[in-house]
């Protein structure tokens, strides 16, 4: 789930706040695990055509 999603919803769909996360948010959620390299990152995010990627190290999700 990230703001544009909420955003989209809202001001674009004219969605209530009271609209389940999961009718919005986006899937799947594509990952690189913590230690991955830069250019793997950006190779995944080209293949799967998206814009942000979720960073895990193990089942631990990371934010930064």
């Amino acid at each position: 789930m990230t703001r544009t999603n909420m955003l989209h919803a809202v001001v674009l769909e004219n969605r209530p706040n009271s609209t389940p996360i999961c009718e919005i948010a986006t899937f799947p959620v594509h990952h690189v695990d913590k230690q991955e390299f830069l250019f793997n990152a950006m190779v995944t995010m080209t293949r799967q055509r998206v814009k942000r990627l979720m960073v895990c190290e193990g089942k631990k999700q990371w934010v930064c």
